[in-house]
């Protein structure tokens, strides 16, 4: 592109150049139309080249646009179930919870509550005395 505008630019700066005092003889007029038809040339070339490359980018903007949409309407459907399966965690463990409390409300489920924490300590306690009576029979 940089090119081309160079090239464009020292076309016209040639024509202006063959134009300037060129009028007084046939063979200066012949060169001023020449030099014209030049300077128009290069005006062309460089008004085709700014049209190609304004297609280009406008191509790649429709290209990123229509990968974009893409882009949303994969995402879309997934956003969708990751939510649901959020919701359906959230009223599992919401579930859950009032079922532990209706449990722990009620003189029973204390009582199953308890029982179970008092296993689980028993057992750690059972746990801890044959530790230290192993420790003590290496001695």
């Amino acid at each position: 592109m940089q090119t081309m505008k160079t090239l464009g630019i020292g076309a016209i700066l040639f024509a202006a150049a063959m134009s300037c005092g060129c009028n007084s003889t046939p063979d200066g007029r012949k060169s001023r139309e020449e030099a014209d038809k030049v300077a128009q040339q290069a005006q062309q070339n460089e008004r085709q080249a700014r049209d190609a490359a304004k297609k280009a980018l406008n191509d790649r903007l429709v290209e990123l646009e229509h990968r974009i949409d893409a882009l949303k309407a994969d995402a879309k459907p997934t956003t969708e179930k990751a939510k649901r399966d959020l919701e359906e965690r959230i009223q599992e463990l919401q579930s859950q919870a009032a079922d532990l409390r209706a449990k722990l409300s009620s003189e029973e489920g204390r009582k199953e509550t308890w029982d179970r924490f008092q296993k689980s300590a028993d057992e750690t306690l059972q746990k801890l005395e044959s530790k230290i009576q192993e420790l003590r029979n290496k001695k």
